[in-house]
């Protein structure tokens, strides 16, 4: 096998491991992975501008970033923090509309960009393609109807209750979050969420460790979630 063979096999192999990607039949894999070329990323940096659009297609396959909106007043709402194996802009190349937010690295990352039209002829010739799109767009509809469902009628307690929890079952930590970002995230501002975190310390909910907030009763902080109440 040559060395070209064998960089497209060990691509296809890292395809397949992800969730969209799991259920292609080989075939689909290949043409996909033809098509990809890696871009790189410091942390920190711009990769998709809201309002504007792209021509190509970016899957992230390491590292991490966050999706986010601006508000008037210049406000920022964390709408997603996104892992390997996730489209940064799917829906855009989906619809041919611009960039509904913005992207950024939150970690030096790399993707692995295709042309986005060369996708779409996929998508149209492949139905397990087809339908492993469709059921990724059903999983980020159910997501932000959950957030937004959250926004609106949870405290903001509950929702930092829900996100300390959630957090602390990544392993590893996917970044440290400050907080300014879990604020962004939640949708609050920081000095709600400092006083909450401090008043969860206090309570003996969470714990400082050298720098950390460590969850020290996560059946407190589990019945938080749920309903809002210590």
């Amino acid at each position: 096998m040559g060395e070209r063979d064998t960089a497209a096999g060990s691509a296809v192999d890292r395809l397949a491991r992800w969730p969209l990607f799991r259920d292609l039949n080989p075939a689909t894999l290949g043409d996909l992975v033809v098509l990809m070329h890696a871009e790189r990323y410091d942390a920190g940096q711009l990769v998709l501008l809201e309002g504007e659009r792209s021509s190509s297609l970016l899957l992230l396959s390491r590292g991490h970033a966050t999706h986010s909106q601006l508000s008037p007043e210049g406000r920022e709402h964390v709408l997603s923090y996104l892992g390997p194996g996730r489209f940064l802009n799917l829906v855009p190349t989906l619809d041919g509309l611009p960039q509904p937010g913005s992207v950024n690295a939150a970690t030096a990352m790399e993707v692995l960009a295709m042309p986005g039209r060369r996708f779409l002829d996929l998508v149209a010739g492949r139905a397990d393609l087809g339908l492993a799109v469709a059921r990724q767009l059903a999983h980020d509809v159910r997501a932000l109807g959950e957030t937004a469902r959250g926004l609106a009628l949870d405290p903001v307690r509950k929702r930092l209750a829900a996100f300390l929890l959630a957090s602390a079952e990544v392993e590893p930590p996917q970044q440290r979050w400050t907080q300014d970002l879990i604020a962004a995230r939640i949708g609050t501002v920081r000095d709600v969420v400092g006083r909450i975190l401090r008043d969860m310390v206090q309570e003996g909910l969470v714990a400082r460790q050298q720098g950390r907030l460590v969850i020290t009763d996560r059946d407190r902080l589990v019945e938080e979630a749920r309903t809002g109440a210590s």
